[in-house]
């Protein structure tokens, strides 16, 4: 097993508590995704400086990316939109990722809480002014990654 398995693997475990959480509670505690980066880049920079540096640009093109959603949410719709437990899971996921996977990652978790959202809001009438936990598609959208990283498409 490498460094960066266990990385992963870590994670993995990690992510159980944080979608129970957010389920409950709406909130990624940092307690649980600070962890999670500070493993995976010690694990990609034990492997090498060039592995560090890809873990560094996943986490800042991981955060970057929902950071700049945020923003651009908070803007338009005049209130928060993502929080910000999800741009650091993100970016903590990035670091696992890097910056050629976790776009994959930041994709499968955005087309799994629009699935989400289409098949509920036929049931419940009502979506307006609602919010769900973006956490467990997070983790959705990794878990994908992992696998189009393990068996790629190419």
């Amino acid at each position: 097993m490498t460094f960066q398995s266990a990385a992963i693997a870590i994670t993995l475990v990690l992510l159980i508590p944080l979608i129970v959480i957010d389920i409950r509670k709406r909130l990624l505690p940092d307690y649980l995704t600070m962890p999670i980066l500070a493993i995976n880049l010690i694990a990609s920079m034990l492997v090498g400086f060039s592995e560090f540096k890809e873990s560094l640009l996943g986490a800042l093109v991981g955060g970057g990316f929902f950071a700049a959603t945020a923003i651009a949410g908070s803007v338009i719709l005049k209130k928060e939109g993502m929080g910000g437990g999800d741009i650091k899971l993100m970016a903590a996921l990035g670091a696992a990722l890097g910056p050629l996977y976790v776009l994959p990652a930041i994709f499968c978790a955005s087309l799994s809480a629009l699935i989400f959202v289409l098949v509920r809001y036929p049931i419940r009438r009502k979506f307006i002014g609602e919010t769900f936990p973006f956490g467990p598609f997070i983790a959705v959208g990794f878990a994908a990654s992992l696998l189009f990283r393990r068996f790629p498409l190419l």
